[in-house]
């Protein structure tokens, strides 16, 4: 079985699935901006992806319900 990756309505690096060889089917969820925010796993549980206005990833919450934030250091563009 070959792999399957599924592209989104706006560019072909807007992927919003794919499938492995085994038939194991993972799902994105892209906001208007392209950004990635959710992941779906086969199992149906979501790793969800948190941003601030100007886009950068200030929280993510994996599949296990942990949640891990970021801020970032002003003046360096970490």
């Amino acid at each position: 079985m070959a792999r399957q990756i599924i592209g989104g309505p706006f560019f072909s690096a807007e992927v919003t699935a794919r499938t492995d060889p085994f038939g194991v089917r993972y799902e994105f969820i892209h906001d208007t901006n392209l950004q990635l925010t959710k992941v779906a796993n086969p199992q149906g549980l979501e790793w969800s992806y948190v941003y601030d206005p100007a886009g950068h990833l200030i929280s993510e919450t994996d599949f296990d319900g942990r949640a891990h934030t970021y801020r970032r250091r002003i003046g360096t563009g970490i």
